[in-house]
C-alpha cells in the first residue's frame, strides 16, 4: 500500500509538471501567432495608407486611427496575452525565488543540527566529521525533495551509493581513532569502529525513516569496508588491552 501511494504521488507530480510544460508551450505559441498577426496587420495598414498618399493632417490621422481600429480586437488581444505571459513569468520567478529562500533557510537549520551531532563524535572520528561537512550539501539535495524521509531500503541504497560511494566508507573506517590505535584487527566481520558515528550522523539528518533502517544501514556500511581486514578474536582482545594500556599511560 505504501509503495502504491509513493508511486501515485510520483505519477501525479509528473503529470502536473507535464501539463504545466504543455500549457507554457501553448501560451508561447499563441503569443507568437498573435504577435505575427499583429505585425502583418500593421504592415498591411501602413502599405494601404502609403498607397493613399497619407499625410500628417487631422484628416490623415483620423484615417490612420480608423485603419488601426479595424484591427483593434487583434491588437488588444495580443497586448493582453503578452502582458499576461510576462506577468506569469515574473510570478513564477518570484515563486521560485521564494522556494530557494525557504530551501536555503532550512539548510541552515539542518546544518546546525548536523554540526551539533558532529561535536559528539569528533574525538573518535574527526576526519569523518570533516568529510561529512564536505558531502552534506549533496546529501541535503538528495533528502530535501523527499522531505527528509527514507521510506524503504531501495531509497536508502540509492542515496547511500550516490553520496558515500567511491571508497568514502573505507576512508571513514580507516581514519577512526580507535582503529588507528588498534591496527586493522577485528573480532568479527560484523564489527566496525566507525559505524556508530556514521549512523549517529546519518540518522540525525532525517525526519522520518522506516522500520529496519538501522539493520539495512549496517549491512550497506559493512559491505563497503575493506574485505581483507584481519578477523581474530584473540588478537583483537590483545590489541584492545594494549590500546587501553597506552591510553592510561
Amino acid at each position: 500500500m505504501k509503495i502504491y501511494y509513493i508511486c501515485r504521488i510520483t505519477y501525479i507530480n509528473t503529470h502536473k509538471n507535464i501539463m504545466l510544460k504543455i500549457f507554457n508551450i501553448l501560451f508561447i505559441g499563441i503569443s507568437f501567432i498573435l504577435l505575427l498577426m499583429s505585425a502583418i496587420a500593421l504592415i498591411s495598414v501602413h502599405l494601404a495608407l502609403f498607397e493613399k498618399s497619407f499625410s500628417f493632417t487631422p484628416d490623415g490621422l483620423n484615417l490612420y486611427l480608423g485603419a488601426l481600429g479595424q484591427h483593434s480586437s487583434l491588437f488588444a488581444g495580443t497586448i493582453t496575452v503578452v502582458v499576461a505571459y510576462f506577468g506569469l513569468m515574473r510570478l513564477n520567478a518570484a515563486t521560485e525565488a521564494n522556494k530557494d529562500k525557504r530551501k536555503q533557510d532550512y539548510f541552515a537549520e539542518w546544518k546546525n543540527v548536523l554540526e551539533i551531532r558532529s561535536i559528539e563524535i569528533k574525538d573518535q572520528d574527526p576526519r569523518m566529521v570533516r568529510e561529512f561537512a564536505r558531502l552534506r550539501y549533496a546529501l541535503y539535495e538528495e533528502l530535501y525533495p523527499k522531505h527528509f524521509e527514507i521510506k524503504n531500503e531501495a531509497e536508502l541504497q540509492s542515496i547511500f551509493d550516490r553520496i558515500f560511494g567511491n571508497g568514502i566508507i573505507e576512508f571513514f573506517e580507516s581514519m577512526n581513532e580507535m582503529r588507528l590505535g588498534m591496527g586493522d584487527i577485528y573480532p568479527s566481520f560484523t564489527h566496525s569502529y566507525s559505524l556508530d558515528s556514521f549512523r549517529f550522523l546519518f540518522l540525525g539528518c532525517l525526519k522520518d525513516d522506516y522500520e529496519g533502517i538501522v539493520n539495512d544501514l549496517q549491512k550497506l556500511y559493512l559491505e563497503r569496508m575493506k574485505a581483507d581486514r584481519v578477523v581474530d578474536k584473540a588478537l583483537y582482545q590483545s590489541a584492545l588491552d594494549n590500546y587501553y594500556t597506552r591510553k592510561r599511560s
